[in-house]
């Protein structure tokens, strides 16, 4: 038996089995690169088949660095319920990984987008100001918009570890995208709706 960390979930307004445009979810997180070596977190949102099981995940990955000494973040299809310690050297990752370098608010976005037919999910940070510090196009040909693949099913905090729980805001999902909210009210939010997130214990076998 191992133990793993998992967060909050959500099932926005309910798990959806039509592609229609696409959707966008956003959430913003408050990230430190003064984290200690190994802390960090993952966030997956799922896609969802037509007959309403699950297709693929898309997953933010957090992580602060051992060797590095940066706060490192990345995106995949896969999950070891662990934070990484691979970001900047794992070929999954592609060597696309982006440094955290100041400490604040930070919007992630998972865009879904119809490419060609294909299903083409979109991550992408940005900080307080609005400036896109990362972003990754995860797309697999399987994944045929008109005879397979569905709608949103979850957004999930797979892992988290940071010591004192992880700062959340500002939780959305739309179907048509919204303009990025302006730094400031972000700013003065504080934590609200998902509020400050505490490791939970979970036990797989």
């Amino acid at each position: 038996m191992t133990a793993t960390a998992s967060g909050p979930y959500t099932f926005y307004e309910g798990p959806s089995t039509s592609f229609n445009k696409g959707w966008t979810a956003r959430a913003a997180m408050y990230l430190d690169p003064n984290w200690a070596a190994g802390e960090g977190f993952e966030f997956s949102l799922g896609m969802g088949r037509q007959d309403n099981t699950n297709l693929r995940d898309f997953i933010f990955h957090v992580a602060k660095d051992a060797d590095t000494g940066t706060l490192l973040v990345n995106a995949s299809n896969n999950t070891d319920f662990d934070v990484p310690d691979d970001l900047d050297t794992a070929a999954k990752f592609a060597g696309t990984s982006a440094t955290i370098g100041a400490a604040g608010w930070y919007v992630f976005e998972h865009d879904f987008q119809d490419q060609g037919g294909v299903l083409a999910g979109v991550l992408n940070v940005y900080n307080a100001a609005n400036a896109l510090i990362f972003s990754r196009t995860l797309s697999n040909p399987a994944d045929d918009i008109a005879g397979t693949v569905g709608g949103h099913r979850y957004g999930w905090f797979t892992t988290i570890n940071v010591a004192g729980g992880l700062a959340i805001d500002s939780v959305s999902m739309a179907t048509e995208p919204a303009p990025l909210p302006a730094a400031a009210p972000l700013l003065a939010a504080g934590v609200g709706l998902l509020g400050l997130v505490r490791v939970r214990r979970r036990r797989r076998g």
